[in-house]
C-alpha cells in the first residue's frame, strides 16, 4: 500500500465515517466500525484502486523477453513505425533528413512512467505528447540507460521559464538544441505526461508548476505556448522513447 494510495483510501473512509487499519506487511485494509456502509466502502475502494492500477506492460513493439535493463534497438526506415516518427519529424522539419532512428527500451524507466500516468489518471488527466528534446552538450546515453532517472532536472540550465527539462512540438525548434556529434545531431522523440498544464508566460522564478485555483494539487507542466512545454517532475513523467540522429545541414539521425 504506497502513500498515495493509503491517503485516498483514508479519505474514502473518512467520508463514510469509517475508520480503516492498514497492515503493510501483508497489504491489508481493515475497516472498522460502521458495518452498514460496508459495502458501499468496499464498492469505493475497489473502484479507485480500479481506476490507479498500473498497466506495467511494455509497449507492444517492443522486443521480448529482455534480459538487460536497456536496450537501443535499430529500427528500419521502411518500417511502419518509423514511418510514424518521420511523419512526425516533418510536420515542422529542420534542414537535413533523417538518417537513423532507434528504439529505447529502458524497462524500468517505463515502469515507473506507467506508475506515474495511473497517478495522474487518478488525478482525472493523464494526457500524453510525443515531443521533441535536445540535450545540448550531455550525451544522449547518459538519458536513455538511466535506471533510477532518465531526464534529469541537475543536469538543465537556467531558461525563460525557469530550471527544467524543456520539449517542443516542432522538431525544428528541438533541432538548436540537438546534441552533436561530428556532423551528426542526435534528438530526442519522448513520450511526456503533460497532465493539467499550467499556461505561463516567461518567468524565470519558475522552479515548480504552481498551485490549481479551488484544490491542493500542483498543475503538472507549465505550457509555455502551443509548441513548447516544460516538464518540472522529470523522474515522474518522463520517459525516453526515441532516440533520433541528424547529420547537421544534409542528414538527421532520430
Amino acid at each position: 500500500v504506497n502513500e498515495t494510495l493509503e491517503q485516498k483510501l483514508r479519505d474514502i473512509c473518512k467520508h463514510s465515517l469509517t475508520n480503516v487499519l492498514f497492515d503493510r506487511k501483508e497489504y491489508k485494509v481493515v475497516l472498522k466500525k460502521n458495518y452498514k456502509t460496508i459495502s458501499k466502502l468496499r464498492k469505493n475502494i475497489v473502484e479507485y484502486i480500479d481506476k490507479v492500477k498500473v498497466n506495467f506492460d511494455f509497449p507492444a513493439e517492443w522486443i521480448q523477453p529482455q534480459k538487460q535493463n536497456c536496450l537501443k534497438v535499430f529500427i528500419d526506415l521502411e518500417s511502419e513505425e518509423a514511418m510514424r516518427v518521420k511523419s512526425r519529424f516533418n510536420e515542422s522539419p529542420p534542414q537535413g533528413k533523417i538518417l537513423q532512428i532507434y528504439r529505447i527500451q529502458n524497462q524500468l524507466l517505463w515502469q515507473k512512467y506507467a506508475a506515474s500516468r495511473a497517478i495522474l489518471k487518478a488525478k482525472g488527466n493523464d494526457t500524453e505528447a510525443l515531443l521533441f528534446h535536445g540535450t545540448r552538450q550531455n550525451d544522449p546515453l547518459i538519458i536513455y540507460e538511466g535506471q533510477d532517472v532518465g531526464f534529469d532536472m541537475r543536469l538543465s540550465n537556467q531558461g525563460m521559464w525557469g530550471k527544467g527539462i524543456y520539449f517542443a512540438e516542432a522538431a525544428s525548434y528541438s533541432n538548436g538544441y540537438a546534441y552533436q556529434n561530428g556532423k551528426t545531431k542526435w534528438m530526442f522523440l519522448a513520450s511526456v505526461l503533460i497532465g493539467n498544464p499550467y499556461p505561463s508566460p516567461p518567468n524565470s522564478a519558475l522552479s515548480r508548476p504552481p498551485v490549481m485555483p479551488n484544490c491542493n494539487q500542483l498543475y503538472d507542466s507549465v505550457a509555455v505556448s502551443y509548441t513548447h512545454l516544460r516538464a518540472h517532475e522529470t523522474g515522474r513523467n518522463l520517459v525516453c522513447r526515441l532516440l533520433l540522429e541528424k547529420k547537421k545541414k544534409q542528414q538527421t539521425q532520430i
